[in-house]
């Protein structure tokens, strides 16, 4: 559409409305809401399945290792896990660390897993392309 606007202000029109795609599809992840994604096929969908399975995985892993981690989009997107340290000494604070490095270690080996966001996707009744064979 860029490509065949043609004047300037066709261009801009063009620019501002995707602009405001983008600022609602990412509202949308953020809140969740993904079925509409999910149906079609390209970036979008797979964007929006990777996106339900990095919030699964941080509720997976969050129960394993009782702490909370959580699976976002923003200007830095992944896993994160924050804590108070308060009144720790330097021991609770080694373990809780390194419980916390633990987490989020497993958190993206999953993520990064195409066997498990299958089995996930699968499990959802979501349309997975097979697996390429080498």
């Amino acid at each position: 559409m860029y490509e065949e606007a043609k004047t300037q202000e066709e261009k801009e029109k063009i620019h501002r409305e995707e602009s405001k795609e983008r600022e609602r599809i990412i509202k949308d992840f953020r809140q969740g809401r993904f079925e509409k994604y999910l149906k079609k096929r390209g970036i979008i969908s797979y964007c929006a399945k990777r996106h339900m399975w990095g919030v699964e995985i941080a509720k997976r892993v969050s129960e394993k290792h009782g702490v909370e981690v959580k699976f976002e989009i923003d200007s830095e997107s992944g896993f994160f896990t924050t804590f108070n340290s308060t009144g720790m000494d330097d021991e609770q604070l080694i373990n809780d660390i390194m419980k916390r490095v633990d987490a989020i270690a497993e958190a993206r080996g999953m993520f990064l897993s195409e066997e498990m966001i299958r089995e996930f996707l699968k499990s959802k009744g979501i349309w997975v392309r097979k697996a390429r064979r080498r």
